[in-house]
């Protein structure tokens, strides 16, 4: 069984790019097309909290997150930090991500 984790990371004002939407539909599609596999989604920022309101209907068994101030600006550092703490929460096998 696969654990695919779709990452994001969020805008200031908490709402995702619409790359994110766009990658989370190729998330969702790659889950369907290999059996049995689990989909969450991964979301990282200074506030999550609208971006998993809008992504609660996604089609997801869960979504994770890592927030606050620290997160707020993408980094290498507090990303590295953040993506790996929802890959171990996750049990991912596959990771996918937006690029910007």
């Amino acid at each position: 069984m696969e654990t695919l984790l779709f990452l994001a990371h969020t805008e200031a004002d908490g709402s995702l790019h619409k790359s994110a939407y766009e990658a989370l539909n190729a998330a969702r599609s790659l889950a369907i097309s290999l059996s049995d596999t689990t989909l969450v989604i991964g979301l990282f920022g200074s506030e999550i909290q609208s971006a998993a309101n809008t992504l609660v209907m996604a089609g997801a068994n869960r979504i994770l997150g890592v927030a606050g101030a620290e997160f707020a600006h993408p980094r290498y550092c507090s990303d590295v930090q953040a993506i790996e703490a929802l890959g171990k929460a996750s049990g991912a096998t596959l990771i996918l991500a937006a690029g910007s």
